[in-house]
């Protein structure tokens, strides 16, 4: 298979030009809404940058890969710069964007990564005035890195709760955020009894609110429907009981999900 000669240069596209690259584009492939707000919202805050990841032409012109930041150009209504490749063959269509996607746990450095990077969502998302519930809110891999320099010491929170995770009654990641959280309460004392016995079930009794919260994951684990939010929002319940000294033999939820009392901060100014 014969392939013209490829060339790379820095071009700035402006919406006009977003748009006469979208009427020669041949292979439109349904759009996401969501990510051309996103790209578009990146774009106005100056959140978008050359990466070295081009928008790509065919050896006669044609868009062939770029269109939600065509979209997004369109949408922010500002002039952007990119990287264009031209000369690519339109065969060559099928073979792109098919590796993985670099995900928020391989950007940030340091221990239980992975789990690291799925608490700071919830952390993020508190700290873009939304509820941690509010999936809505996307943490992609460069906000993680940013979150994670003002979040630094959730990495203690990834490894206390390792002894925790045996019994899988909540993702790592889960509590790994319910521990980061609770201990903002300034209460370590009793974050530290509470995970101990939390961990071990040792040392409960009936009425305690810890004993209740793991019967309420046991029950939960065995349900697919009963989502991460749900086993959140019991740990929350049982910490503010244990926290006020009050007791409970079953833990129900609330129609409203509970909230943390303290606001979350940048704990490391």
């Amino acid at each position: 298979m014969s392939q013209a000669r490829l060339t790379t240069d820095i071009i700035t596209v402006t919406p006009e030009m977003a748009a006469g690259f979208l009427q020669k584009m041949i292979h439109n492939r349904p759009v996401s809404e969501k990510s051309v707000k996103e790209y578009a919202n990146d774009m106005l805050t100056g959140n978008w940058g050359l990466t070295g990841q081009g928008i790509i032409f065919d050896d006669r012109g044609r868009l062939l890969d770029g269109q939600h930041r065509m979209r997004a150009v369109i949408a922010a209504k500002i002039p952007v710069k990119f990287m264009a490749v031209r000369g690519i063959s339109p065969d060559m269509f099928s073979r792109l964007d098919v590796g993985n996607k670099r995900t928020s746990a391989d950007v940030i450095s340091c221990k239980h990564n992975v789990t690291v990077a799925g608490a700071l969502k919830y952390v993020y998302r508190e700290e873009c005035g939304f509820s941690w519930w509010n999936n809505n809110v996307r943490l992609k891999p460069y906000m993680s890195v940013e979150c994670f320099g003002r979040h630094s010491g959730i990495v203690e929170s990834a490894c206390a709760i390792q002894k925790c995770k045996s019994g899988g009654m909540m993702t790592p990641s889960t509590l790994a955020y319910c521990h980061y959280r609770a201990a903002m309460d300034g209460r370590p004392d009793v974050l530290e009894q509470f995970f101990s016995r939390f961990a071990s079930g040792a040392d409960l009794s009936k009425d305690s609110p810890i004993l209740a919260l793991r019967n309420y994951l046991a029950y939960a684990g065995d349900r697919a429907t009963v989502k991460d939010f749900n086993m959140i929002a019991a740990f929350i319940i049982a910490w503010y009981k244990i926290i006020d000294g009050s007791r409970c033999l079953i833990l129900r939820l609330p129609i409203e999900m509970p909230t943390w009392r303290t606001e979350i901060k940048d704990v490391n100014s």
